[in-house]
């Protein structure tokens, strides 16, 4: 269950043929599938404080910056 606490930062990005949605929270990230009209969660990581959110132009690649670190997920 999510606190108002934990959806108090929320970033979100597509890939860029729409099957893949990222969602950046306070505490995590998750990436989803989409398929047949329902998201499916694919991965889940732990992150803190996520201020920007972005995919790469290919959607294999997930940026995220948080306090002075830059992630990259693949």
């Amino acid at each position: 269950m999510s606190t108002d606490q934990d959806l108090s930062f929320a970033k979100i990005d597509f890939d860029p043929y729409g099957s893949h949605v990222c969602l950046a929270l306070n505490t995590r990230l998750q990436i989803y599938l989409m398929v047949n009209d329902e998201l499916r969660l694919m991965h889940q990581y732990e992150t803190r404080n996520t201020r920007q959110l972005v995919m790469s132009d290919g959607g294999h690649l997930v940026a995220v910056v948080s306090n002075n670190l830059i992630k990259i997920y693949s």
